[in-house]
């Protein structure tokens, strides 16, 4: 089971880039180039992560295509919260983006946010 929290503003069929950054403090950026915008997906607090290409992916995880969604009931998140030395493993999510043609990015973190820039004609 799942919750939407957030949709693509364009079908990723439509992208001419996608890359997942780490970055410093636990964070990792996945950024969806468009040909006149550019996704930002800022995930925060990220304990584990993973990529997971089309070849071998589960069909539910399909679900998650073109969308942000929240797996409310996670093994792979239970798991993280018992090994957790946080201040609080209740906090602690697994988010899920996916594609069209894969990757599927799976997150164990604490937050995200996310924002569109236009860019110009080009």
């Amino acid at each position: 089971m799942y919750r939407v929290l957030w949709e693509l503003p364009e079908p990723s069929s439509t992208r001419v880039g996608a890359e997942m950054r780490v970055l410093r403090g636990r964070s990792q950026t996945l950024s969806i180039e468009y040909p006149y915008a550019v996704v930002e997906i800022a995930f925060e607090g990220v304990e584990q992560s993973v990529c997971t290409h089309v070849t071998s992916l589960r069909r539910r995880a399909l679900d998650a295509q073109d969308r942000l969604v929240e797996l409310l009931y996670s093994r792979w998140r239970a798991s993280a919260q018992k090994h957790f030395n946080g201040k609080d493993p209740t906090k602690l999510r697994h988010l899920r983006v996916c594609l069209h043609g894969g990757p599927c990015y799976d997150l164990v973190c604490t937050g995200y946010t996310h924002r569109v820039r236009c860019e110009g004609l080009r």
